[in-house]
């Protein structure tokens, strides 16, 4: 004779049920069911949720998209003008934020690195007189919350399309990112990167 888990409503053996006080073999072993999609999920996340790693992403995206009013969802709803000017902004709070822990290093070069694919990731580098490099994106991930809803955004478009689609959105960022990022550079150029720089400071724009 088979009954539900009193946990998940799995048909199980009245033994087994017997055995786990009512629960399934999953269901006793501490197994639950992922918030966001309800299929199992074997182990609780480190703050005791339950949710599958993709399904955490894939939430995660959909929260800032909600908090930031970004909400293009296929390759032709991209507004390009106000992607540039929210990178901009968002690298230039990056780098004050450096230069505010940094405080009193002279600054010997600065690149503003970029990747295009899985989103549009902005690195801001520097290197100091003292020999030290800095890839902020390595020290300090809490830098880059700025620029999160334009990184997710567009990672958020590639999830929802098949391969085809896929390979000409990758030519479509590869025809517009660099010449966006050559905006975005100029505009950073103009404010010395927020930053106390050193006469003679090269700045470089690099792709990665």
């Amino acid at each position: 004779m088979r009954v539900p888990c009193t946990k998940c409503g799995t048909e199980i053996l009245e033994a087994t049920a017997k055995a786990n006080g009512g629960f399934c073999g999953p269901c006793a072993r501490g197994g639950g069911f992922c918030v966001v999609c309800g299929k199992r999920v074997w182990e609780a996340n480190k703050v005791g949720e339950y949710i599958h790693m993709n399904c955490a992403m894939k939430r995660r995206d959909e929260e800032v998209a909600t908090t930031s009013g970004i909400s293009w969802s296929r390759p032709n709803e991209i507004d390009w003008d106000a992607l540039c000017d929210g990178i901009l902004a968002a690298t230039l709070r990056c780098f004050a934020r450096v230069a505010e822990a940094n405080e009193g290093r002279a600054i010997k070069d600065v690149v503003v690195a970029y990747r295009i694919g899985e989103g549009v990731r902005v690195e801001p580098c520097m290197t100091f007189f003292d020999g030290a490099y800095l890839n902020a994106s390595l020290d300090d991930d809490s830098l880059f919350d700025d620029l999160e809803p334009f990184d997710s955004a567009i990672t958020r478009i590639e999830e929802n399309l098949d391969d085809d689609q896929s390979e000409e959105f990758i030519e479509l960022l590869e025809s517009r990112v660099p010449k966006m990022m050559e905006q975005v550079f100029s505009g950073l150029e103009r404010s010395s990167f927020g930053l106390d720089l050193a006469e003679g400071c090269a700045k470089t724009l690099k792709e990665f």
